[in-house]
């Protein structure tokens, strides 16, 4: 066991405030104690207490103990960032892999539109369900979660369902971001029976008008039908997956409704409310979209000094995968020119992870000659959660 001294946020107050817990390692995350002496337990970067763990523990343990490669490809992902080797040693035990770069909304706050007004040229289509399973042959032995979306709505892809199917069925934990708005019954039914192990669901209001601000072309109606049709088949099916994760995206337009989002939490009976603080890289929105209050915001958007203080996680550890093959170390890069390569055309993403691009892509960023992205990234969204 090691001991930290650690911020943690305290959800009742949104307050922070230093609290010393134990923390025992164990695999991708950690379990540490809290003050009314539940534990927490991290994995994917996301925090749980025993109880939501206790609903995932049949896909854990299986992820694991009947895949014990897994295991020792995270070891060796951590001895490499450890080390600081442009070389990896293994395979990423995570992807992010994009079924789709479409999307059914137009929010202002939104990544893909950023880049745009940037001038970057994205380009958008639908992951071809033959290309996503050649790519997860090649490394479903070594990766333990794929998270299945970016910068689309992941249920634009009729494939997605096949998508999570063929993921569950080789033990894989398995998530999902999604706006709902294309939750209705058929999909909540199609979604439970896919085996789908985490589903977050973005709703950044608590009634139609403050949702209608933020989330432009959606239906706050639509939303909550979504989140009803999942918990109510899940729960008459007696599934303890997928746990359900509602986020809500603090902005100025709905910082003022955040204990109201943790009542409707409740009341929708969902797993689970995250809140999480906005992203804006240009400059010219962050007066329009960042909250006033500040302890809802990056340091890095108020001058100070960014919250990665150590070597970033996802270059040794981590792969973001486009819809089209195009390989990126991290979602936030889609600028074509700073692909690592295209593992569709290639047939090999083995050959590109530890290939001259990807190298160098390391190199640079331990020698400090970050990207313009690594440059502003502001870590990890710090986040109060309720565990319901």
């Amino acid at each position: 066991m090691i001991v930290f001294i650690r911020e943690i946020y305290n959800k009742k107050r949104f307050k922070y405030y230093n609290e010393q817990y134990i923390v025992i390692i164990l695999c991708e995350g950690i379990i540490k104690k809290r003050p009314n002496n539940s534990l927490l337990i991290n994995i994917f970067n996301r925090t749980y207490d025993a109880g939501a763990a206790w609903k995932l523990r049949k896909v854990i343990l299986r992820c694991f103990f009947l895949h014990p490669r897994r295991l020792f490809n995270i070891l060796a992902n951590k001895i490499s960032k450890l080390l600081k080797s442009t070389h990896v040693i293994g395979m990423p035990s995570t992807m992010m892999i994009e079924p789709t770069s479409f999307c059914n909304l137009q929010c202002g706050m939104c990544g893909k539109n950023q880049y745009i007004e940037l001038g970057v040229d994205l380009q958008e289509g639908h992951m071809r369900f033959e290309n996503f399973t050649g790519l997860i042959n090649e490394v479903y032995k070594y990766v333990f979660t794929v998270f299945l979306w970016n910068y689309g709505e992941p249920f634009l892809n009729k494939d997605v369902f096949k998508m999570v199917q063929y993921l569950r069925d080789r033990d894989i934990i398995t998530a999902i971001s999604t706006n709902g708005n294309l939750l209705d019954q058929q999909a909540a039914v199609r979604l439970v029976n896919s085996g789908l192990s985490y589903l977050v669901i973005s709703l950044d209001g608590t009634d139609e008008e403050s949702y209608n601000k933020i989330r432009k072309g959606g239906s706050y109606e639509k939303v909550i039908k979504g989140i009803e049709n999942i918990i109510t088949y899940r729960d008459q099916k007696k599934s303890l997956t997928p746990y359900v994760d509602l986020q809500f995206v603090v902005m100025r337009d709905n910082e003022e409704k955040v204990e109201e989002m943790f009542d409707l939490g409740r009341k929708l009976k969902v797993d689970r409310v995250t809140l999480k603080k906005c992203q804006i890289s240009l400059e010219s929105l962050r007066e329009q979209f960042l909250p006033v209050n500040r302890e809802f915001r990056y340091n890095c958007y108020d001058g100070m000094d960014n919250e990665i203080q150590s070597t970033c996680y996802r270059l040794f550890e981590h792969s973001s995968i486009n819809w089209d093959g195009h390989v990126f170390p991290c979602c936030d890069i889609k600028d074509p020119e700073c692909s690592m390569g295209n593992c569709f055309e290639t047939k090999s993403f083995k050959a590109i992870w530890n290939g001259t691009l990807y190298q160098q892509f390391r190199k640079n960023y331990l020698e400090n000659k970050k990207y313009y992205i690594c440059k502003k990234c502001p870590g990890k969204a710090q986040s109060a959660n309720l565990d319901l």
